[in-house]
């Protein structure tokens, strides 16, 4: 299997923001007074994280390493991003052998 750098790269970066968007309007004051409730359903984003925080604090969840949890976290959705990233590509493929075949790509009008 191939890895793509552009398709690694991308899937990092939104694997980093989406990881740490809870954290983020968090310390972001502005962020943080418009969300309001909404910042308890972003806390749900780092549940990844978290049990692998976890397995770290040896089941104390009184001990558990936020550096850990927001590494953790965008990790988890960077795979899940690169995943994704990988599957929109192979439809647009797809899509374009099928053109190709067809003849629908490529001739003048």
């Amino acid at each position: 299997m191939k890895i793509s750098v552009t398709r690694l790269i991308v899937a990092s970066v939104l694997g980093g923001l989406i990881g740490t968007l809870p954290q983020l309007v968090a310390i972001t004051p502005i962020l943080s007074s418009k969300i309001g409730d909404g910042q308890k359903i972003l806390n749900y984003l780092l549940i990844p994280g978290l049990l692998v925080g976890l397995l770290f604090a040896s089941g104390n969840g009184h001990d558990v390493n936020f550096t850990i949890v927001l590494a953790a976290s965008s990790v988890v959705y960077a795979l899940i991003a690169y995943g994704f990233l990988t599957f929109i590509t192979r439809i647009l493929t797809i899509n374009r052998e099928d053109q190709e075949t067809k003849g629908e790509i490529g001739q003048d009008q």
